[in-house]
């Protein structure tokens, strides 16, 4: 499991820090990992996953 920071999810997920917060509100959107009280980080597997998982809806539609 390789973990990411913020910084590192952004730039496979090109949106704002803001944008990516509200998206973390959705049901389907990668869990984040609280490894401390200020430190949260995502898993790269689930934000790979997720993003092809964005851009198949994408295709559908």
């Amino acid at each position: 499991m390789q973990l990411l920071r913020l910084k590192e999810v952004l730039k496979m997920v090109p949106v704002s820090k803001a944008n990516w917060y509200l998206m973390q509100k959705r049901p389907d959107a990668p869990k984040p990992i609280r490894l401390g009280p200020n430190t949260v980080v995502w898993d790269k597997n689930d934000i790979e996953h997720w993003v092809r998982q964005q851009a198949d809806k994408d295709w559908q539609t």
